[in-house]
């Protein structure tokens, strides 16, 4: 049993590895998808590793957005990289904690395990959020509108715990989602995006997703060309 426990900790470290590797080299697209591939294989084996789970998840994320062209395709990457860190957050017993102390239905008590989400599980909440929100963007409005307690629950428990976190990425989803709600005034987006402008000002991907959603529904044109 143990020479067993030590062949699977090799091969699940191997596996890693090999996501790693892969990752590093993401900017191109057969090694993006390589490390989703090797990173998934690792995470089957033992989807108890946070930081597997929360890398594999952020993998399907980036293939999805940068790399797919394929709606229909990135949409389900955008879900398993979705499912990868809810199943993760899903059994930890902070989650269970924040669920099992809020009184009211599912959709209350989902929201109590969220706020309950600790500083060492911010990236695991970030790449669900990041991933979740990347797949509600091009859905209808009604399905939208539907999760967005949800979303706006998980955004601002990170920037309660970890504003900082991925080049103020809380802010920067908050501004592409409000750019993209009906009943929401442009300036709720652009502030959220200047918040995580103000924060990583280096950051080309929210000059992008600022230029993409904002300055195009604002007609804004000055705005996107710089």
């Amino acid at each position: 049993i143990f020479s067993k426990y030590l062949s699977k900790e090799k091969n699940i470290q191997f596996l890693v590895a090999k996501g790693q590797s892969h990752w590093e080299k993401r900017i191109n697209p057969d090694d993006a998808k390589m490390a989703r591939l090797f990173l998934s294989k690792a995470y089957n084996i033992d989807p108890n590793n946070g930081e597997v789970s929360a890398l594999y998840s952020r993998a399907c994320h980036f293939t999805g957005h940068y790399i797919e062209n394929d709606q229909s395709k990135s949409d389900s990457l955008f879900l398993e990289g979705m499912d990868t860190a809810w199943d993760f957050i899903l059994a930890t017993n902070a989650y269970q904690e924040g669920y099992a102390l809020s009184e009211g239905d599912s959709i209350t008590k989902m929201i109590g395990g969220i706020e309950n989400t600790p500083q060492e599980m911010i990236p695991l909440l970030y790449w669900w959020v990041a991933n979740y929100s990347r797949y509600l963007l091009t859905k209808p409005v009604m399905e939208r509108l539907a999760q967005r307690d949800v979303i706006e629950t998980a955004l601002h428990r990170i920037l309660a715990v970890n504003p900082n976190f991925f080049y103020h990425g809380a802010h920067r989803i908050f501004g592409g989602i409000y750019a993209r709600l009906p009943g929401v005034t442009l300036s709720h987006s652009g502030n959220n995006f200047d918040k995580s402008i103000a924060g990583s000002p280096n950051y080309l991907g929210t000059y992008v997703i600022r230029a993409r959603y904002l300055h195009t529904k604002s007609g804004d044109r000055e705005q996107f060309v710089k």
